[in-house]
């Protein structure tokens, strides 16, 4: 929306003697690597790669290096954090202490909410999206999960607002973009992942801000497990 909070972060950041070092996702620009293929331990693994740059900046008190992590860099900072000692501090915004499954059906309530949509029909989608996600958590092998989402799917098709057809297309080429989307590697590990083991391994000081008008990631359950986890 033309915003640039980040810019702004690190304006504030630098103007007040705190240097802050931000860089490209990979595959962006010079950056090496594959963007569309990577899942949340490979960013991991660039931010370590960025933290032992740091140490080679003369400008840097290697004693001082923190990781501010926004919603899923806020994932990704306790995972470094834990590996890598050179991290004093992590700050962690609008970040989920919840797995990716709760966390995306909460999602779907309160912005759905927010959005005017009907309580019957909320309820439908979480019924039909629980059932998805269940899967996902107990099936490992990603032929197989297609296969008995596509099942699924094509016996609810007919019940559920979300699954009304665009004009054009067909059922089985819905399913199939609704199938590929849920089930790419990000998207997978993300359903997949609870952060809370992570963040009771992480023995440095920790900072975590979530807005109480959050209706991503919201403040309450997420705060209270970060603080229990921690």
């Amino acid at each position: 929306m033309g915003h640039k909070p980040f810019l702004i972060l690190a304006d504030y950041l630098t103007s007040n003697g705190i240097a802050v070092l931000r860089f490209d996702d990979r595959g962006t620009n010079k950056s090496d690597g594959n963007f569309q293929t990577a899942i949340t331990p490979d960013f991991a693994t660039d931010v370590k790669a960025a933290v032992q740059y740091l140490k080679t900046r003369k400008e840097i008190n290697e004693k001082k290096i923190g990781l501010a992590g926004h919603s899923e860099g806020g994932i990704i900072a306790p995972m470094v954090a834990v590996e890598c000692k050179d991290v004093n501090f992590i700050v962690l915004l609008a970040v989920t202490g919840i797995s990716g499954s709760e966390i995306l059906l909460r999602q779907q309530v309160l912005i759905g909410r927010a959005n005017g949509i009907k309580e019957d029909d909320l309820k439908k989608t979480a019924e039909l999206n629980s059932t998805i996600y269940k899967m996902i958590d107990e099936i490992q092998n990603t032929d197989t999960l297609k296969l008995k989402i596509r099942e699924y799917l094509v016996v609810k098709s007919k019940d559920i607002p979300e699954m009304k057809i665009p004009e054009g297309s067909t059922l089985n080429e819905f399913i199939d973009i609704q199938i590929n989307q849920i089930t790419n590697p990000w998207m997978l590990y993300f359903i997949r992942y609870n952060p809370a083991p992570m963040l009771s391994k992480v023995k440095c000081p920790v900072l975590a801000v979530i807005g109480s008008k959050d209706l991503q990631v919201p403040s309450e359950v997420n705060l209270r497990t970060i603080e229990n986890a921690l």
